[in-house]
């Protein structure tokens, strides 16, 4: 068979632990295959094994077969296996700035995947334009003599994308290529990968978290759960009737609940003709311009926008980390001026809950911080009432933040924020990178603790169906400047400006409506 063939792939990590259990699935040339999952089902790890790039490590133990054109790729020692990464096999991986190399433009980084794959010297150069210009860049000269950090998130996805064809593969393996993109770039970047199939005749192997995502782009899903697949078929069958208790869950997961109608009440936080600039050189960059909105106790208010929009320079000058060039931020009465005492009044809920921890220290340690540096008493009693408030065991304490879950990390961020008891809490894309399950949770805990607490919650996100889900109000905007606003559910169904539309129109379809498409035959079926 040509393409893609797995045959009951078992993958078993030192300690043991059995990372994947008979994974059997087919990628023909021209397909799309999705494997979905919940963190830590074995979905990475097996687009891994698939490409022979677990690392070598004593007591690591990889079987079954792993067929690419009839040729078995388990079978094949280590220089061989060069030959086929590259040039049959390309790998999009989940995070496109980690995936780059900091140190070389984007120039250097293609043409030394090119001459890695045999290009001629001579024709490198135009190769890697037509490669720039095949996944949709512009003004690739300058693009090509850009760093990795100067790029958007999207254009560092596309960037990958290129690297990843630079041998003309015939299967491509890409796991969560969409994570933390919003939602119009999001849709970019799937079009492109779905044109680069029909277009070239590549298998796409599809890794992802999330359930309508990949059932709006592959011919077949696959549900991993605990290393196993316990449901396969094509996306009206996964969807429609799912035959295991966990792809139900992962549906029900998917249909996020609505906000309640927005209440009348007095406003806690008042921001008003907020204004932010960054100097770069001698350039100024104007972030947000004039933005203004209010936010009662017990309120949760949705700040939403693309990427760049200027949404995390507000949560930053909300937070009091960052100062505005001018306007004002008020709450209940006061305005930033003492970090310290502006900190045990409004708290930061960071995007990358791994990134706000020190890897160093334990999860106690991270929580008895605040109360080191606030000095303040009883820190004992009051992480243990915090923890309980976040259903979070008390038995994660000595912990590191890489042994925790994604979803036991975000709360663990939220807990410390809640430690000080803040009266306005600003999270800034929450939910970005968590499962479907997950990210119900979470959102779930917050609107909890805004009607418990009567917080005044300032929701960030690109993804208009969270913030859909705990808030009655939305405010969108568009290179710092405000283009529209009003209740959540008025704003998505009938969007004023085209902007909003685009998001709006960006966003996965329901569940019920993704239709059927062609489907692969599942070998274990």
């Amino acid at each position: 068979m040509s393409g893609l063939l797995v045959r009951d792939l078992r993958v078993t990590l030192p300690g043991p632990v059995e990372a994947v259990r008979g994974l059997s699935l087919a990628v023909p040339p021209g397909s799309v295959v999705g494997l979905v999952g919940a963190s830590g089902c074995g979905k990475s790890v097996s687009l891994l094994a698939i490409a022979r790039l677990l690392p070598k490590r004593r007591g690591l133990v990889v079987s079954g077969e792993v067929l690419l054109d009839g040729r078995d790729l388990l079978a094949l020692d280590e220089v061989a296996m060069r030959g086929v990464r590259g040039r049959r096999i390309g790998v999009v991986f989940q995070d496109p700035a980690a995936a780059l190399d900091p140190l070389m433009t984007i120039g250097a980084q293609l043409d030394e995947a090119l001459a890695a794959n045999g290009a001629a010297p001579a024709g490198i150069a135009g190769r890697a334009q037509a490669l720039l210009e095949e996944v949709g860049l512009q003004d690739t000269p300058r693009l090509r003599a850009a760093w990795p950090h100067e790029l958007s998130g999207g254009q560092q996805q596309r960037v990958v994308i290129a690297l990843a064809l630079a041998g003309d593969p015939s299967l491509l393996l890409a796991d969560e290529p969409t994570t933390a993109l919003d939602p119009t770039v999001q849709a970019q970047v799937l079009r492109l990968l779905r044109d680069l199939v029909a277009r070239r005749g590549m298998g796409l192997l599809l890794v992802s978290h999330d359930l309508p995502l990949v059932a709006g782009q592959a011919s077949e899903v696959l549900v991993m759960h605990r290393g196993t697949v316990v449901d396969a078929g094509p996306p009206r069958a996964v969807l429609g009737t799912p035959r295991h208790p966990v792809s139900r869950a992962m549906v029900e997961a998917a249909q996020l609940a609505r906000a309640p109608a927005p209440r009348a009440a007095p406003a806690r936080l008042r921001v008003q003709a907020l204004r932010i600039a960054y100097r770069r050189g001698t350039h100024v960059v104007n972030a947000v311009q004039g933005v203004e909105f209010e936010i009662a106790a017990g309120e949760a208010l949705g700040l939403v926008g693309e990427s760049g929009s200027g949404k995390s320079s507000i949560a930053r000058a909300v937070a009091g980390l960052v100062a505005p060039l001018s306007g004002s931020i008020d709450l209940d009465g006061a305005r930033p001026g003492d970090p310290r005492a502006w900190a045990r009044r409004c708290q930061l809920v960071a995007q990358d809950p791994l990134g706000a921890l020190n890897p160093r220290h334990t999860a106690r340690r991270a929580l008895e911080e605040p109360f080191r540096i606030h000095r303040l008493p009883d820190a004992e009693a009051r992480i243990a009432a915090v923890l309980a408030e976040v259903g979070l065991d008390a038995a994660l304490l000595g912990r590191y933040p890489t042994q925790l879950s994604g979803g036991q990390r975000q709360r663990l961020c939220i807990a410390r924020a809640l430690l000080l008891d803040p009266a306005v809490l600003v999270c800034d894309e929450p939910v970005t990178a968590l499962d479907a399950a997950l990210r119900r949770q979470v959102l779930e805990l917050l609107a909890a603790l805004c009607a418990q607490r009567g917080l005044a919650l300032l929701m960030i996100s690109h993804d208009f169906a969270a913030v859909r889900a705990i808030c009655p109000r939305v405010v969108v905007l568009d290179a710092g400047v405000v283009i529209e606003s009003g209740p959540a559910e008025e704003v998505m169904r009938a969007p004023r400006h085209a902007r909003t539309a685009a998001l709006v129109a960006a966003l996965p379809p329901p569940l019920a409506a993704l239709g059927n498409r062609r489907c692969t035959t599942h070998p274990s079926a």
